[in-house]
């Protein structure tokens, strides 16, 4: 069965009070439940080496898109962008903010670490479904030695994407056996949505690698 669950705060609104532009979110339980390592700092840097924020079809080696006001911030930590789609110009082939030694983000924990990278493994489909993007079942995380659910291991995506009410009745659903087969309708802004799909749209588009950044 579905059950709606609305934004964090969502009241009923008088008549003067715009309603948010928000987008139903399909969230199967059992999708929920696929086995991933949670990207600790011992399992990025012994293990995995940060895998996702690489790419194996790429021809840059990368494939990080970011939305025009991420791109603004990135800009002044000295990243190339591209105008056009959006992605970052790769230092030897990786992520210029990505650590050569520990292979941790240098941007984790700031308010400049882009929205799609923190909100994988996830992603929003066509259909507007959460999945788990297909890549990621073929990184060392997947399955692992300490594997957990995926809702467990990536809580914190589903906090920026959701709101920690709604993620938190996430992770209740899923921990209950009786419920795998239940979903909930959840609602994200529009805005959110449309960043993660110009992200789904701007990754496939590998045949125009852009120019080696410099390094920062």
């Amino acid at each position: 069965m579905a059950a709606a669950i609305y934004p964090m705060g969502a009241t009923a609104m008088r008549s003067e009070t715009r309603r948010p532009v928000v987008t139903k979110i399909r969230v199967n339980i059992a999708a929920l439940m696929q086995p991933f390592h949670a990207c600790t700092a011992d399992f990025i840097r012994d293990v995995c080496q940060a895998r996702c924020c690489r790419s194996t079809t790429d021809p840059t080696g990368i494939a990080v898109v970011v939305t025009k006001d991420e791109a603004v911030r990135l800009r002044l930590r000295g990243a190339y962008i591209d105008d056009a789609t959006g992605r970052i110009a790769p230092v030897n082939r990786r992520c210029p903010f990505q650590h050569g030694k520990t292979h941790l983000c240098i941007l984790h924990g700031t308010d400049d670490k882009p929205h799609g990278c923190i909100i994988s493994p996830f992603t929003i489909n066509d259909n507007d479904t959460l999945i788990v993007r297909n890549r990621y079942r073929l990184l060392p995380c997947f399955q692992a030695d300490g594997a957990v659910p995926v809702y467990e291991a990536h809580a914190q995506s589903l906090i920026m994407l959701f709101g920690e009410t709604n993620a938190a009745d996430i992770a209740y659903t899923a921990s209950q056996p009786a419920r795998i087969n239940d979903s909930l309708n959840l609602y994200v802004d529009d805005w959110r949505v449309a960043a993660l799909r110009l992200k789904n749209q701007q990754s496939k588009h590998l045949d125009q690698p852009i120019d080696e950044g410099v390094t920062i």
